[in-house]
């Protein structure tokens, strides 16, 4: 059973590999394609190209007699005298079948009607007449179809043909209907040995030189040509070639000839035994195996690479062999196969060059590793580890964009030591990626501590040494998908920067059971993807006038079964999952239907929206604003975007440029928790706020503690010193109302004015508020 599920388990991955999808949906696409014959200008363009590779000579059975001609109101007219002349010619010669592929009318001369009738009547069996069964599809073709002062008691063909809409004649059908009777077509009764069903389909590789043919009136004067001495078995007597009666050749020559040429050249191709039809699915099906071998029997790119060359080099073998023996079939499907095929793989080899690789190192990007692990089988049995380089932005400006990929590429050597098959994966920013088996590592942690140590040594970069300091997170939690396990990775080399811990694997932490519950991450999963996260709004007061300014949205989430989870619990595990983008991508999107629904209502309050300090790394917090500013009307005037202490800025200049792009779209920035943690001073002179928040461990406690008091007083001051809106959070009595009111702070919330609520209730409170006399019943 276990070799049993082994073999089955190899038959699935065979089959759902990457270049064997591809070959089935390249077969696929060219089987549509040869069911709607949209490649058939292509393929024309093949059989006249197939029609230049080979000069076959024709086999000297069969001649044409070309006879000029008057065109009379759109009748093809003969001389008659001349035609009888002809006939009684051919009837002393060796010339066993003559085929007349011109119209017989009654001439003014009912002497000369009679005598080319009696030669008719002569020539009996030997002789067959030729008609227009149905019409053609070329605008100028002539009616040929004969009195039937002649035709009648005549054998009888039809010389129709079919004109592509190119002007070109492909094949020749084996017999029309008029009426009740069938006719055979002048190629089919030249052939003979053709069966009465089958499509003649003309090569144009037999060479016209080689027909036997003269002009009726030479032949008369017996000048050249003479059919006596040549002795073709069958003449065709055809109208001469003019700008009306002509159909353009298909062997790329430009030129053009006659009907009768059109089926003298059928006959011949079928007197040579071509003409057949290789059926496209009977052409597909050889090089659909052939394609899906190579796909799966060679085990390198060299002998692949070569199974192509020669999967394409039998599409050329095959092109002249069907030139050759006169063959047709419709070779742009199996080439339309392998283009299709190699369109596919063109674009994933251009995404693993271009989209999959980071081009500043040359390192395959996030979105590669994912890629590369997505489906594998021991993903549970991996350790995903993420390096995050400090101080790289600084380093990076040292150096040119070459000698920065050669720094990058350095580090990421160093961190495959003792696995040099290990690949290692750059995001772009700053954290390097790659996985170890966990088994191969029983003792995980003291290996990144080695493996720190040796990589945080100092690079030679252009001659010149360069610092590496590295900080290293890993996630090794069984059951995740590749996904999460790279965002947990990444998490946990962000806590570990932020408690000066140099390696932290994530679920290695001591167990809290309130702050680190699997339950309640599965429950957050789940509430994330059924969008079960709200906002409430608590209002702000502008403390000069009492009336609400503002509000602050605040996220909530309420499970089923457990209640209200605190906000700093569940944001904490967004963090730690990888989630916080989400988490914020959702609140902000509420918050801005929230500021649209205030305005419509005729309020329009400044919404502040808080984003963890840790989103400051990069750029990926704009590109979120400015996506929810596209699918938004809301005014960006309208909004602040509140740093909070979740965690230390490290890379200030970073933290600034974001900062500032921020502002640029023309949304405030607010330090929320000034005065405490990494709310200091220097984030603040470093980075470009318009509102600084005070904390409200010094606001509650103003009213009894003098120095608590001093802190607020001076806090106060600097803000308005530096231009800056002063918020005062944690209001909850009215002696700190008063007092903030009497320093000069600018904004206030807190419970003494209304704790956090719904949309709707806080729109209820503005209007309540507008219509009362008294402001300042409504706090306290």
């Amino acid at each position: 059973m276990p070799a049993t599920a082994t073999r089955i388990a190899a038959w699935r991955k065979w089959v759902t590999t990457e270049r064997v999808a591809h070959a089935c949906v390249a077969l696929v696409l060219a089987a549509i394609i040869a069911a709607s014959t949209i490649l058939r200008p292509l393929d024309m363009g093949i059989w006249s190209f197939q029609a230049r590779l080979f000069d076959k000579p024709a086999s000297g059975e069969i001649g044409l007699l070309n006879i000029d001609y008057k065109l009379i109101d759109g009748k093809a007219v003969i001389d008659n005298s001349e035609l009888a002349d002809a006939l009684a010619r051919l009837r002393e010669s060796d010339v066993s079948e003559i085929y007349l592929d011109v119209p017989l009318y009654r001439s003014s001369s009912p002497e000369i009607d009679q005598s080319l009738r009696k030669e008719l009547r002569a020539l009996g069996e030997r002789v067959t007449l030729s008609q227009t069964i149905v019409p053609q599809t070329k605008s100028q073709s002539l009616n040929i179809t004969s009195d039937a002062f002649f035709s009648e008691g005549m054998k009888v063909v039809s010389n129709d043909i079919f004109i592509d809409f190119l002007g070109f004649s492909w094949e020749a059908g084996p017999f029309q209907k008029r009426q009740d009777e069938a006719y055979t077509s002048l190629a089919h009764s030249l052939a003979e040995n053709v069966g009465s069903s089958q499509i003649i389909y003309i090569d144009y590789g037999t060479s016209i030189e080689t027909i036997p043919a003269a002009r009726l009136q030479t032949y008369l004067s017996g000048q050249a040509n003479d059919f006596t001495t040549a002795a073709p078995a069958k003449v065709v007597v055809g109208l001469a070639a003019s700008d009306v009666a002509q159909v353009k050749l298909a062997d790329g020559s430009g030129g053009y000839v006659s009907p009768s040429v059109i089926h003298i050249l059928a006959a011949e191709t079928a007197l040579y035994g071509g003409g057949r039809p290789l059926f496209w699915y009977s052409l597909l099906l050889p090089f659909a195996i052939a394609l899906l071998i190579i796909v799966v029997v060679p085990k390198t790119a060299r002998l692949r690479r070569i199974g192509y060359a020669s999967w394409v080099t039998a599409i050329l073998v095959v092109l002249v062999v069907l030139a050759a023996t006169g063959t047709r079939s419709l070779l742009t499907i199996p080439i339309s196969a392998g283009v299709f095929y190699a369109v596919l793989r063109g674009t994933i080899h251009y995404k693993k060059r271009h989209l999959l690789i980071e081009p500043r190192s040359g390192l395959p990007n996030f979105v590669a590793l994912q890629r590369d692990l997505r489906d594998a089988d021991d993903l549970d049995e991996r350790t995903v580890v993420v390096a995050k380089i400090a101080r790289l932005e600084a380093v990076s400006a040292l150096l040119s964009a070459r000698d920065q990929g050669e720094y990058l590429r350095l580090i990421a050597a160093r961190l495959t030591l003792g696995a040099r098959e290990m690949r290692v994966y750059f995001d772009g920013a700053k954290h390097l990626a790659f996985c170890v088996k966990t088994d191969n590592y029983p003792h995980l942690q003291s290996h990144l501590e080695g493996l720190r140590a040796v990589s945080s040594q100092s690079v030679t970069v252009s001659g010149q040494p360069y610092d590496v300091s590295l900080t290293l997170g890993a996630d090794d939690s069984p059951g995740l998908s590749i996904a999460k396990k790279l965002s947990q990775a990444i998490a946990a080399a962000e806590r570990a920067r932020e408690a000066y811990d140099p390696v932290h694997i994530s679920g290695h932490e001591p167990e809290r059971s309130s702050q680190w519950d699997y339950s309640l991450q599965a429950r957050l999963e789940e509430a994330l993807t059924n969008d079960d996260i709200s906002i409430k709004l608590q209002p702000q007061i502008d403390l000069a006038s009492g009336q609400i300014v503002g509000a602050e949205a605040l996220v909530r989430w309420t499970d089923s079964s457990r209640g209200e989870i605190p906000a700093a619990q569940f944001i904490a595990q967004c963090e730690s999952v990888g989630r916080l983008d989400d988490l914020t991508q959702r609140v902000m999107a509420k918050s801005f239907e929230a500021a649209i629904l205030c305005e419509r209502n005729g309020f329009s309050p400044s919404i502040s929206i808080n984003v963890s300090s840790i989103q400051l790394v990069d750029r990926r917090i704009v590109a979120m604003i400015h996506r929810e500013l596209e699918r938004s009307s809301v005014d960006p005037a309208k909004i602040t975007i509140e740093i909070t202490e979740t965690a230390r800025i490290d890379d200030l200049a970073m933290a600034r440029r974001v900062c500032e792009e921020i502002r640029a779209l023309g949304m405030a920035v607010s330090i929320d928790d000034f005065g405490v943690g990494s709310a200091n001073l220097e984030v603040l002179s470093e980075l470009p706020f318009s509102e600084l928040k005070l904390d409200r461990i010094f606001v509650q406690k103003m009213a009894s503690c003098p120095k608590a008091r001093a802190i607020i007083v001076s806090m106060v001051h600097l803000a308005k010193d530096m231009s800056l809106i002063c918020v005062a959070e944690g209001v909850e009595d009215k002696a700190t109302y008063a007092s903030l009111k009497e320093i000069g702070c600018d904004r206030a919330q807190g419970y003494l004015m209304a704790k956090p609520m719904p949309v709707r209730a806080f729109l209820e409170l503005v209007r309540k508020q507008r219509s009362s006399a008294d402001v300042d019943r409504f706090y306290g």
